[in-house]
Parts: C-alpha cells; structure tokens; sequence
C-alpha cells in the first residue's frame, strides 16, 4: 500500500469514528473553510499546505449567498446571523487577497 492510501485509509477511517452531525450551520460552515482555504488564508487540514484560487473562493462566497437568498425567513434567528456574519468575513477577506 502506497502512503497516500495509507494516509486516505486512516482519514478515512477518523471520519467514520468521529460522525460530525450536519446541520444547516456546520454546513455553512463547511462551505466557509472552503472558501478560506481557497483564499490562501487557512492550510489544507490534509496537506498543510495553503494554496490560492480566487475563482474558486469567489464560486463558494456565492453559493453561500444563493443559499443565504434562497432561505430568506425559513432561517432561525441563530442562523441569519451566522451566515450573515460569514458572508461579511469571506467578502473582507477575498477583497485583501485580491487586491
């Protein structure tokens, strides 16, 4: 077996020992991470290593405002103000890597 099966075998093998529930929030913030790690701003938790791909940033800061439109008062009080705030921290952060 080759290290990178072995290194995806025991990834693997965590993921299924330590079940994240999956809530709209943690789903948010799953798609937040991403964003952040396409900025460069936080390392690949596999690799890491950080890399940058704005487009690829700039694609999951919009999916989470579809999202955030799409589910315009169907939102807890709690979750209005996370994706508000999540989206307020992407945009701040995507305009100083981009400038």
């Amino acid at each position: 077996m080759t290290q990178d099966n072995q290194e995806k075998k025991n990834t693997d093998q965590q993921v299924k020992e330590s079940p994240i529930e999956i809530t709209f929030s943690t789903f948010l913030l799953s798609l937040s991470s991403s964003a952040m790690m396409s900025l460069g701003i936080i390392p690949n938790p596999i690799t890491n290593e950080t890399t940058k791909d704005t487009t690829s940033a700039r694609q999951t800061i919009d999916l989470i405002k579809i999202f955030e439109e799409k589910t315009k008062g169907n939102l807890s009080e709690d979750e209005e103000k996370l994706i508000e705030a999540i989206l307020h921290e992407l945009h701040t952060a995507y305009l100083k890597v981009v400038e």
